[in-house]
This record gives structure tokens, C-alpha cells and sequence, in this order.
């Protein structure tokens, strides 16, 4: 559930609105599953409307533990990934449009197996990259929240990764502070 945001100023994408959910399905919600035990990565990849073979289970698996790696999550622009955060858009605008609860659905189920939406961004400068999002620990080491940057209407630049990953991280540490949570430590 959105419980906060922020937009530039002059950018009018109204990409999400407060209180709105997006499904925690995969594969959305991955910055809410680092450090989560097994049993909760299951859950998850069980509440998939498809069914995943042994390998695309694996993949997204190796996808969470390298982010908990790196402490964030980048998520790569996929044209499905595109249209779905469209379709999110017009929700955003228009929660009682049947239409668009359709397209939701039907492009979350495309995503399931859209290879580009959850092979992790390893470094290809020919990335485009929609999102990079790091969670917020409670006291227990778990993620409560994540905090993202959203790159609506334009993609983020693979040089510049490192730079919004850098600010996400330190926005996410500080609430997880605030809080009296306690981030774990990273993987190597």
C-alpha cells in the first residue's frame, strides 16, 4: 500500500495515489523480502498466478539474494513492466475503472514470466532501469517498508544507478533509525 510519496516539481505523472495497493505478487515487491526468511519467499512466489517451474523459483530467489547483496533493488524496464505502471497510472486517476483493473491483471500475469522483470541488474550499461527501491527494518531485521525511486515518465540511466542507489539507501537507513528498526547485515 502507498503510504507516502513525493514528485518533482513540473512532473505531472501521478504514477500512484496514497492509499492505493499494488499485489505483492510476483514480481513486484521483491525490496520487501530481503532477509526474509524461506517460508515468506514461498508464500510469496506461491501467490504467482502461474504456476513456477523449479528454475524461474530459483531465479527469482537469486534475484532477492542479490539485492540483499547490494542492499537495494533495481528493476529493469520491461515494455510489459511499462504498461503495467501505466495501467497503475490510470488507476491512480480512476480507481473504479473496471477496464484498467483488467490490464492490471492481465499484464501482472505477463510479467510473471517476462524474463527482463526480475533477472537483476547486473552492471549492463544497456539497461534501462524503471525503479530501484531499498527496504526499511523494524527491530527485528525484517522489512516493514521500502522506499524507491520511480523513474516515471523516463528510465533511469545505468551510470546513474549508483548515485540514486546511494540516496534510497540513505533515505531507507535513516527511517529504519528512526524507527529503532536494525538493518541486517548485507550478504556477501
Amino acid at each position: 500500500m502507498v503510504v507516502a510519496h513525493a514528485r518533482l516539481a513540473g512532473v505531472l505523472s501521478h504514477t500512484v495515489r496514497l492509499g492505493q495497493t499494488i499485489p505483492f505478487v510476483p514480481p513486484f515487491g521483491i525490496a520487501h523480502l530481503l532477509h526474509a526468511p524461506d517460508d515468506a519467499i514461498d508464500a510469496w512466489l506461491d501467490r504467482a498466478r502461474v504456476t513456477f517451474e523449479p528454475d524461474e523459483r530459483r531465479a527469482y530467489r537469486e534475484s532477492i539474494r542479490l539485492a540483499e547483496h547490494h542492499g537495494y533493488v533495481v528493476v529493469l524496464d520491461a515494455e510489459a513492466r511499462r504498461r503495467f505502471e501505466q495501467t497503475v497510472s490510470e488507476l491512480a486517476e480512476r480507481p473504479g475503472s473496471q477496464a484498467a483493473r483488467r490490464r492490471r491483471d492481465r499484464l501482472v500475469e505477463r510479467l510473471h514470466r517476462e524474463e527482463r522483470s526480475f533477472v537483476p541488474w547486473t552492471g549492463s550499461a544497456s539497461a534501462e532501469v524503471s525503479q530501484i527501491s531499498a527496504a526499511v527494518y523494524g527491530h527485528d531485521s525484517r522489512p516493514v517498508a521500502a522506499i524507491g525511486v520511480h523513474a516515471q515518465p523516463h528510465q533511469i540511466e545505468p551510470d546513474r544507478i549508483p548515485e540514486h542507489a546511494a540516496s534510497v539507501l540513505e533515505a531507507a537507513a535513516r527511517v529504519t533509525k528512526r524507527i529503532h528498526g536494525r538493518a541486517p547485515e548485507r550478504t556477501s
